[in-house]
């Protein structure tokens, strides 16, 4: 009789520890507290990526166009979203809101994953000519709002009326980055890709 219940009791413990296991590579959810003066977070592992078709939020007379892009990488999706900024509109100082889409890979606050907005503000947007090309010098700060306190700078060179594309990376937490891609299309139309993903896809 005894037996039983020693077996019952385990068979309830193993019970309860897979299922504590398997909820945890579900959800895969776990706290973190990188600052004594922050609260702990709810960070997420994404396994599905979040974007919205339009990804500007608000209205700016230097932004032509916005949209979101998907591209096949294998057995990944990078889901990316992008705007086209008129380079003769934009002054410094200007800033503009844009829903950054987060993919596969991410680890993430449930906050950010839910609202991945960012706040770029331009910084500077100096021309110059160097050995016969135009060069476009931007700076930009980064706000995350789900971050409170959080900004970042970043700065790109780009040659104007080369498809050279410039990539940035803006750390976000852990192993996990704002990529920014920077393409002149022209000498008055700039592309700017964002995306919130992994270090390797």
């Amino acid at each position: 009789m005894n037996s039983w219940k020693t077996i019952s009791v385990i068979l309830i413990a193993v019970a309860l520890i897979l299922g504590g296991v398997t909820a945890y590579n579900i959800y895969d959810v776990y706290f973190v507290n990188h600052n004594s003066n922050n609260p702990l977070y709810v960070f997420t592992s994404v396994s599905t990526p979040t974007y919205k078709q339009d990804p500007v939020i608000g209205n700016y007379s230097f932004i032509i166009g916005s949209g979101t892009t998907f591209t096949n990488l294998g057995n990944k999706t990078l889901v990316a979203s992008y705007v086209y900024i008129n380079l003769t509109k934009i002054k410094i100082g200007d800033s503009f809101l844009v829903f950054a889409p987060v993919n596969n890979g991410s680890e993430i606050t449930r906050i950010f994953y839910l609202k991945p907005i960012v706040n770029i503000t331009i910084l500077n947007d100096s021309v110059y000519i160097s050995k016969g090309y135009k060069y476009l010098n931007l700076l930009i700060k980064v706000i995350y709002p789900a971050f409170v306190n959080d900004v970042e700078y970043d700065s790109a060179t780009i040659i104007l009326n080369y498809s050279i594309e410039v990539t940035s990376m803006i750390h976000i937490i852990d192993y996990t980055w704002l990529y920014v891609e920077f393409l002149a299309l022209n000498s008055t139309v700039l592309k700017m890709e964002f995306y919130v993903g992994p270090t390797t896809f």
